[in-house]
């Protein structure tokens, strides 16, 4: 503990094991030690490793202490008859055999808390996947884009259209039969919606007594884009918006709008077994605030690689003239399954 040279302590254990007359006999032995010095790295590491113990007597001692002589490195290398001679040993006793015990049980409780913890955590998780139909409405609007790379004037009508999406939530009950988790929603085709959202719903069953049938209200607070596909134009050159550059050639255009926006749900839930639910829900969407304008996408290239950037109305040389909202979703209809572990 004092040697100038700080010498660190690894790991010292001994072993024992019960014979078949019952009686406690040292076994195995194992010390680990180690030098450091100042803004050095370690210089010298031993192991001492006793083995093969032919005792004189039926009951074997425990160790009880183990003392040694510094070893440094400008020091030959010889053997030393009187190295071991602070080797001290105690007889077997219930005391220090409840000690063992106690200090194994200790060990093992804790890894089993840290996994039962994880275990717990992960039992209280489900997940749901999901396929939307919803439908996107579009105002009357008068458009015009001026650019070097690309000039644009349309004149839409008013129009619906159907669109589709697909749907995964992740939640986690924090409360008994309350849930938070988030939800994403991504479009599968070219008119569609994205959203991210945080979600809170509440389940009750409402068939206890046979097989359980939910109903779950919830709402979700998030961030909602709808895109419209304008359609795909050809850039002269490359195309300067918002300080990005995309490249000349195929440029997919949409109407967009993006806000934040409240959206309540009900969901009816038909349990298939304890991990496999069927569920049908229905959404209405409240948007909170808007921003309106374009979206610009790289038509060509690896899909994973295309840039795109979207333009508010009244920047860059764009304006939209439109009645009510640009673009607009009501209610929509969800049927999948969730999953539970």
């Amino acid at each position: 503990m004092f040697s100038p040279e700080k010498r660190k302590y690894l790991n010292y254990t001994v072993t024992y094991e019960q014979g078949k007359d019952s009686l406690w006999r040292f076994k195995q032995s194992n010390y680990k030690t180690a030098f450091k010095r100042k803004n050095k790295v370690l210089v010298l590491s031993s192991e001492y490793v006793t083995t093969n113990i032919e005792p004189n007597s039926k009951k074997m001692a425990y160790s009880d202490k183990f003392q040694y002589s510094d070893i440094l490195l400008n020091k030959e290398k010889v053997y030393k008859p009187d190295f071991w001679s602070n080797y001290n040993i105690i007889l077997p006793n219930e005391k220090y055999e409840n000690l063992f015990k106690t200090a194994n049980n200790i060990n093992e409780e804790k890894i089993k808390t840290k996994q039962r913890k994880w275990l717990d955590f992960l039992l209280k998780t489900k997940q749901k996947i999901l396929l939307s139909w919803s439908t996107l409405n579009t105002s009357s609007v008068n458009l015009t884009f001026q650019n070097p790379a690309l000039d644009i004037q349309e004149t839409l009508s008013a129009s619906n259209k159907n669109v589709y999406g697909f749907l995964y939530s992740l939640f986690y009950e924090f409360k008994p039969n309350f849930f938070i988790g988030y939800t994403g929603e991504s479009k599968i085709s070219k008119n569609g919606i994205a959203s991210h959202s945080i979600s809170l719903q509440k389940q009750i069953n409402i068939n206890p007594k046979k097989r359980p049938i939910f109903i779950t209200p919830s709402i979700d607070f998030g961030y909602q884009e709808l895109n419209c596909f304008l359609g795909n134009f050809n850039t002269t050159e490359k195309l300067y918006l918002n300080n990005k550059s995309l490249n000349k050639g195929k440029t997919s255009v949409f109407l967009s709008q993006r806000n934040f926006r409240c959206q309540p749900k009900i969901a009816l839930t038909l349990e298939k077994n304890k991990r496999i639910n069927f569920i049908v829900s229905l959404n209405y969407n409240l948007p909170i605030s808007k921003k309106v304008g374009l979206l610009f996408q790289e038509k060509e290239g690896f899909f994973l690689f295309r840039k795109k950037t979207f333009v508010k109305n009244n920047n860059h040389n764009l304006n939209i003239n439109h009645t009510n909202d640009l673009l607009g979703n009501g209610f929509s209809l969800n049927a999948g399954i969730s999953i539970k572990l």
